[in-house]
């Protein structure tokens, strides 16, 4: 018997466009119905999460952040947090620049994104609703 279903949103759920089909909304409400806990798995930071699964009453769960953080909708509480120490953080921003490579982190459920055409890119990626802060250092 099945009893969690962890769905990968980006290339997997979600469009080119960040839509997810009615289709495929569909079809995860058809396994909760099963009694399958439908929890949405991503990369992205919770308020990255497309807004088409905000407020879906068959979803409580939602894994973020690469894995690094799992959320109960229903309740808004942090069930599980694995954070980078803020002195790793911070000398992996300032090593970065060595390399002329652009950050991206997650803080406080938001993204900062290093640069404004990441910035950019991300509103692209990510939509208007759920584009990256701008962050400079």
């Amino acid at each position: 018997m099945i009893k969690i279903l962890a769905v990968d949103m980006d290339d997997t759920c979600l469009d080119s466009k960040n839509r997810i089909s009615s289709k495929t909304l569909e079809a995860l409400k058809m396994a909760a119905a099963a009694g399958i806990e439908v929890v949405p798995t991503t990369v992205r930071a919770l308020s990255c999460l497309p807004h088409q699964l905000r407020g879906v009453d068959f979803i409580r769960y939602v894994i973020t952040s690469n894995g690094a953080q799992i959320t109960d909708l229903k309740t808004n509480q942090t069930v599980y947090q694995s954070l980078i120490p803020m002195d790793t953080v911070c000398e992996v921003l300032e090593r970065r620049r060595e390399y002329g490579i652009v950050a991206t982190i997650h803080v406080s459920n938001e993204v900062m994104i290093q640069g404004l055409f990441s910035t950019l890119i991300g509103r692209l990626s990510y939509g208007r609703d759920t584009a990256g802060v701008l962050y400079r250092k």
